[in-house]
């Protein structure tokens, strides 16, 4: 349920030494009106033409929850052009319980608190993100990432976690990060699972440490 907008602090601060893209999923964002991608190979494969499309070459993928799920689904496919990625924030141990469990909690009654943020981010078909998002979240739960594919990754990755994050332990963050042969965790001091929230110069600090 995010968007390119919660990176906007971090690709400012980034643009002056790196050519920066923040592109937003499908169903997301400004890409709010198409709800078509809703399975982790079909985002990757949307995160692929965009990179194609213009004219990257070899390039960073920086992804956020869902979004560094995606990148390593594009690592372990060993998608050409991509040369290293980091991930915030983002959980590993998925199979078909813990999915349907993060559906139950993703509803429009318990979002109504947030409703007019997401109305603003997302426009006002918002609910029909979370339709896709539970489509998402179901394609992750019955086929997830495993350490063995981890382990086939020929790339660097580094691993963020920040160290109040309630949603993503430090130790499925750790284990995964350590079957990739290139692969790193690191710990954001102080910081919890929102990106939006986390403290931007603390952020950045970390992420410099994977580019």
């Amino acid at each position: 349920m995010g968007c390119a907008q919660h990176w906007h602090s971090v690709c400012e601060q980034l643009r002056p030494e790196y050519e920066v893209h923040c592109p937003d999923f499908p169903g997301h964002g400004i890409q709010k009106g198409d709800h078509s991608a809703a399975t982790l190979r079909e985002l990757a494969d949307f995160v692929e033409r965009y990179a194609s499309g213009h004219g990257l070459g070899n390039y960073t993928l920086i992804g956020y929850s869902l979004g560094g799920y995606v990148a390593l689904d594009m690592a372990v496919r060993h998608m050409p052009g991509l040369e290293k990625v980091i991930t915030v924030a983002t959980k590993m141990q998925w199979d078909p319980a813990i999915s349907e469990s993060e559906i139950l909690k993703l509803n429009v009654l318990n979002l109504q608190g947030i409703a007019e943020k997401l109305s603003a981010e997302h426009g006002g078909d918002w609910t029909r993100l979370i339709k896709q998002t539970h489509t998402i979240l179901r394609s992750i739960g019955t086929n997830p990432l495993t350490r063995q594919q981890m382990s086939e990754i020929s790339i660097p990755v580094l691993m963020l976690r920040g160290e109040r994050d309630k949603l993503v332990s430090s130790e499925e963050t750790e284990l995964f990060a350590s079957s990739i042969p290139d692969g790193r965790f690191l710990t954001i001091p102080g910081q919890g699972h929102l990106l939006e929230r986390m403290e931007v110069s603390v952020l950045i600090q970390a992420i410099r440490q994977g580019l």
